[in-house]
């Protein structure tokens, strides 16, 4: 039996170029040859994103930074005009 590790980071309430510099600065730590996964936690609500186009954004940084993508986090407390921005939010990424 093997035993998996992951690696992950979290920019919960952050702008995107604070989430970039998060995301470049986790990635910096996980070791070279690493193929899974490397989340970044982003939460829905509590101030930002602001906009569609603030979440959008978000998610570029997430993937520019070296994640394989965003996990949202807080579905069960977001706004529900937050929950529709997601869908757009990830076209394309």
């Amino acid at each position: 039996m093997s035993t998996k590790h992951g690696f992950a980071c979290g920019a919960y309430g952050q702008p995107p170029d604070k989430v970039l510099e998060i995301v470049r600065r986790a990635r910096a730590e996980v070791p070279a040859g690493w193929n899974g996964d490397f989340p970044c936690f982003i939460r829905l609500g509590m101030g930002i994103p602001r906009s569609a186009e603030q979440l959008r954004a978000i998610v570029s940084a997430v993937k520019s930074g070296g994640s394989t993508g965003p996990v949202f986090y807080n579905y069960s407390e977001s706004p529900p005009r937050m929950l529709s921005w997601v869908k757009g939010a990830l076209q394309g990424m």
